[in-house]
């Protein structure tokens, strides 16, 4: 039964791959029909010089032949080429939008990257400019081009000796070469680019689910690390999943971790995992950009115990914050602040650990938003202000 089910399945899949090829057949067919062309007509010119060996005029006047022949060629597989380029369906473009403007804020959020940026259609403007610049001028000069072509003609014959059949040949040259140039790009952009674009579009769609799946591996992997129950993921696999996640995800994983650090009475255990995600996220910040995390991982450090690497990496989150020019983020200073507190075991502190002390606990003390933290470690900023001989005024200085 699965055999006679598949069976419609991989006849449809051959058909339609038969289909592609004699599509590919007739498209080449065509173009080969027109490179034939163009080499019979470098055979004439070829055959026309030959006639003046006796003179010793050959080699010029076939060169100039085929350069004159190459010229219009080129010229006009160009001219084609821009009168064929595929134009984007302004009407899907329409559609796509009004089915955006339809879907719910969730899922605005989630495309919201990939919304931001549009492929180019620079090469398609430009196009079409210059191909009605080439059809307004041929129009308004349309009584002059037989003229200017004659001019063109005598030019080009006047390098190839007296002879009166020159001119008309070369005429006929510039003509010959210049149509079917025309036609091989106009056919070449019109057979090959509209496929090379649906192609594109193709990959950008298939771009967009292996996106997908990695955004949603990474997502699964950090709830399950911050799951208390759940086995441990190891550090490589977590830099890996968020690695290949994108932008919007690892800010949906810093929230997620960031909540689980925060959860009221949270577990030692789910501080050590949540630990582990905000390293797999500053391995990934190669520009050094990303002092949230930092932040994070060293409230954490400090909550298990280890005030000196939380100092560090609190150090660090400022340090990024200074750098970028960002405003706020107090916080950062008035923890530090209390990690080098409980780090400080001389009495008095030696002047560049008060120095330094005082530096943190004066940028916090000016941030309104920092009343309740302060409130809630108030006895141990006073303790250390004690031991060095210092009051609540000392921390008004600059």
């Amino acid at each position: 039964m699965l055999q006679l089910s598949a069976q419609p399945d991989d006849d449809e899949a051959t058909d339609r791959s038969s289909n592609e090829d004699e599509w590919e057949k007739l498209r080449s067919k065509w173009l080969i029909r027109l490179a034939i062309l163009a080499v019979s007509g470098l055979a004439i010119v070829l055959l026309y010089a030959y006639q003046w060996r006796a003179t010793g005029h050959v080699l010029a006047t076939a060169g100039l032949g085929l350069m004159a022949g190459g010229a219009a060629w080129l010229s006009g597989a160009l001219t084609g080429f821009l009168f064929g380029i595929p134009h984007a369906r302004e009407a899907i473009g329409s559609e796509r939008t009004e089915r955006r403007k339809e879907t719910d804020e969730d899922s605005i959020n989630e495309n919201e990257e990939d919304s931001r940026y549009r492929p180019s259609t620079s090469l398609e403007q430009i196009a079409d400019w210059l191909t009605k610049i080439i059809v307004g001028v041929g129009l308004t000069q349309l009584n002059h081009i037989p003229g200017k072509l004659d001019a063109l003609a005598a030019y080009i014959a006047s390098g190839m000796g007296t002879d009166q059949a020159n001119k008309p040949f070369v005429l006929t040259i510039v003509i010959y070469f210049l149509v079917s140039g025309f036609l091989f790009g106009f056919l070449w952009s019109r057979l090959y680019m509209l496929r090379a674009f649906a192609e594109a579009e193709i990959l950008k769609v298939i771009a967009k689910i292996s996106q997908f799946d990695f955004d949603n591996e990474a997502v699964n992997l950090v709830s399950r690390q911050l799951t208390p129950e759940a086995p441990l993921v190891s550090p490589g696999m977590l830099k890996k999943a968020i690695k290949k996640s994108s932008a919007k995800t690892r800010e949906a994983i810093f929230e997620k971790a960031k909540a689980a650090r925060k959860a009221s009475g949270v577990p030692v255990d789910v501080l050590r995992r949540a630990s582990d995600v905000f390293k797999a996220l500053i391995s990934q910040d190669t520009e050094d950009l990303d002092h949230e995390s930092h932040a994070q991982l060293g409230y954490i450090l400090h909550d298990l115990g280890k005030p000196g690497e939380s100092v560090e990496e609190l150090s660090h989150a400022i340090k990024i914050r200074n750098r970028r020019g960002k405003s706020g983020w107090s916080y950062y200073d008035f923890r530090r602040g209390l990690g080098r507190i409980k780090l400080d075991e001389d009495s008095p502190s030696k002047p560049e650990v008060r120095e330094a002390v005082l530096a943190d606990l004066r940028k916090a003390r000016k941030d309104p938003n920092l009343q309740d933290d302060w409130s809630k470690k108030k006895d141990d900023i006073q303790n250390w202000l004690k031991k060095n001989n210092l009051d609540e005024d000392s921390l008004d200085g600059s």
